[in-house]
């Protein structure tokens, strides 16, 4: 779109709207290229950190889609699991291990003076409450396999013990 506009837009506007040389498409183009240049107000070690965050959250919540799928969709009992639950269960989990991970970021940035420690908290906090929604969400999909149908954990390894 913007090589169409440098094309044929200056070609008919330029001798209409003629302001020091450059057009009024130019002008725009400038102000909006120096916006789109400016730099965050946040360090980039809290930038990285939110990013992260937003990457473990997106891992509880789809983690937990698909143990909610792979548990509805999959054998009864206490047979094997689908391929949506153990994926489901691998997402979820790595995400819990991410609240571990937070905890010791917060830490570090504690005694450090280029992180924002509120921010590491706050996006903390919001990790591991959308985490804990995601469990509870699915919690029946999360222990189907640790408890078979009531009877408790199975011991079976399937060598006659």
């Amino acid at each position: 779109m913007r090589i169409w506009k440098e094309k044929y837009y200056k070609k008919t506007n330029s001798s209409t709207s003629k302001d020091n040389g450059e057009n009024v498409f130019e002008k725009k183009y400038k102000a909006h290229k120096e916006k789109l240049d400016a730099k965050p107000s946040l360090p980039e070690s809290n930038v990285k950190h939110i990013a992260m965050n937003k990457i473990l959250i997106a891992f509880a919540v789809s983690g937990s889609v698909l143990l909610l799928l792979g548990y509805s969709l999959g054998p009864e009992g206490c047979e094997n699991s689908t391929i949506f639950e153990a994926v489901g269960k691998l997402l979820f989990f790595m995400s819990m291990g991410g609240i571990g991970v937070n905890l010791f970021i917060l830490f570090i940035s504690l005694f450090d003076n280029e992180f924002n420690s509120g921010i590491v908290l706050g996006w903390g906090f919001l990790h591991a409450t959308c985490w804990f929604v995601c469990a509870m969400i699915s919690a029946e999909a999360l222990i189907s396999d640790a408890w078979c149908n009531g009877n408790g954990p199975s011991y079976d390894i399937g060598a006659g013990f």
